[in-house]
């Protein structure tokens, strides 16, 4: 055929003759296309039906009741995609979760190995898993709350100790109590922390109830080994020293390693 000035096409549509041709009444009249000059183009479904069209010497446009329609082709197997499809007139793309690169095919999504880039950012270990990883630290390193540096873990020992007290007496009697574990265990007092007090209910006798304070305290020490003085006989005697009530300790000394000194509740 020899075309001129042909029509415009609804989207999608593609065409073997649909336009004014010279044996369309010349130009400017109703012309008709059938569908056997119509097919709809990759990405596109339908069947359309006959077009009609006013032509004149600066074309037109085909209008119809039916034509072809987007096909989504993310509605049948997600389209292929391993991961996520988004769909688009006309076509389709794929996309991967993060932590995913999407493979040269276009469909499938290959496992990012951040350990492999500047070791994940892990200033000690760092260990690949799919779709993320995960920094860890060699012994004696605690991991920092960013996840990835980590701070050295110094000794320590820990108790814990229950005196006939309410919270908030106990609270205005703390430095009082902090001096008497320091004698006990015979550092310096600036080295004893209180890193929790917890306020529980126990039963004294038949007919009253006492609070009890829980104290962790932590001492900082030159070597990893509990102070042979530190013991509820030894503890309790300083602490009559400081006119503080006797303490049964629930849980005996321990050697710990911690980060940095906690702060009180």
């Amino acid at each position: 055929f020899f075309f001129e000035n042909n029509c415009t096409l609804p989207a999608g549509t593609s065409s073997d003759g649909a336009g004014c041709n010279n044996g369309d009444s010349g130009c400017g009249a109703t012309v008709l296309k059938g569908a056997s000059e119509l097919s709809c183009m990759a990405g596109y479904g339908g069947s359309p039906a006959k077009l009609q069209a006013t032509c004149d010497t600066h074309g037109g446009t085909f209008t119809s009741a039916t034509f072809c329609t987007d096909v989504n082709e993310c509605a049948t197997n997600n389209g292929g995609c391993a991961h996520s499809c988004t769909n688009s007139v006309g076509s389709y793309s794929c996309s991967c979760n993060s932590g995913y690169s999407l493979n040269a095919d276009g469909k499938a999504c290959d496992d990012v190995d951040e350990c492999a880039i500047y070791n994940g950012g892990c200033a000690h270990r760092c260990t690949n898993s799919g779709g993320s990883y995960s920094c860890s630290c060699e012994s004696g390193y605690s991991l920092n709350a960013d996840g990835k540096t980590c701070v050295e873990m110094t000794p320590a020992v820990t108790l814990t100790a229950q005196l006939p007290m309410t919270k908030a007496a106990f609270k205005q009697q703390e430095d009082k109590f902090i001096t008497a574990v320091a004698q006990s265990a015979n550092v310096a007092s600036d080295l004893v922390s209180v890193v929790s007090v917890t306020e529980v209910e126990s039963t004294a006798g038949a007919r009253f109830h006492i609070q009890a304070i829980v104290c962790d305290v932590v001492t900082d020490i030159a070597v990893p080994a509990v102070p042979p003085l530190l013991t509820q006989g030894t503890l309790n005697d300083q602490l009559q020293a400081v006119n503080l009530p006797q303490c049964t300790i629930s849980a005996p000394p321990t050697v710990v390693r911690r980060a940095a000194s906690p702060s009180p509740d």
